[in-house]
């Protein structure tokens, strides 16, 4: 059993433990002794998060991109917006959801994260819907964000040369190169650079370089 859906009038805010913020216009709330409650804007209680599997729920988190993340014990699940339950808990953690996918760590892999041996973890790239995407390993790079953004996650590396270099895979796990385009063009961005010795462009700093120029570009801003 998951969310529990019927409509009644929330209790007055003061009655009230914990209270989230509004997002999709609900907001989690929760009453002394009983179980998480989401809110709609008018009041009203939209569902209740029950037990799933027999099992009762702890905490959930607000929702993002449509999917809020729930804990029953040490693993997680999660809902949608009508309190369906779209992933069964059965993770050690769920990253927010953004651009229609999360990451989410399995709890088979938990020995190897706890310990730190990142050569044996692997995360599961969902969808909103919580449909599996495809895994992405940990062995080559350490993901430094969390959350895909115009399709693509922050990683760095893991060289072992204790110098750590930032770049951007898909959610295939591959590099995503398309940035560097624009430093193999002239000025104006029509001709080929003429460079008689381009294959410094795909040295790692090079690609930090152009990372950081992309973020300050979007953002209007850097450090």
């Amino acid at each position: 059993m998951g969310a529990v859906q019927y409509r009644r009038k929330a209790h007055q805010a003061d009655e009230y433990s914990q209270v989230g913020v509004f997002i999709a216009d609900v907001a989690p709330v929760v009453e002394k002794g009983k179980n998480i409650e989401f809110i709609d804007m008018d009041g009203y209680v939209k569902f209740t998060l029950d037990r799933v599997n027999g099992k009762e729920v702890s905490t959930c988190t607000n929702f993002s991109d449509g999917v809020a993340v729930f804990r029953i014990g040490k693993y997680c699940g999660a809902i949608n917006t009508n309190g369906d339950v779209i992933v069964d808990p059965r993770y050690i953690e769920i990253l927010p959801a953004n651009e229609g996918k999360m990451l989410a760590l399995d709890k088979k892999y938990e020995k190897y994260a706890l310990s730190g041996d990142l050569d044996n973890v692997k995360y599961t790239v969902l969808s909103t819907t919580g449909e599996d995407l495809g895994t992405i390993s940990t062995r080559r790079y350490k993901i430094a964000s969390r959350y895909f953004e115009d399709g693509a996650l922050v990683v760095t590396n893991r060289s072992g040369s204790g110098v750590a270099r930032i770049g951007l895979i898909d959610d295939k796990g591959e590099w995503i190169m398309k940035i560097m385009e624009s430093y193999k063009k002239e000025p104006g961005g029509k001709l080929p650079l003429k460079e008689r010795n381009p294959k410094w462009l795909n040295d790692d700093y090079v690609k930090f370089i152009r990372l950081a120029q992309d973020y300050i570009e979007k953002n209007g801003e850097g450090v």
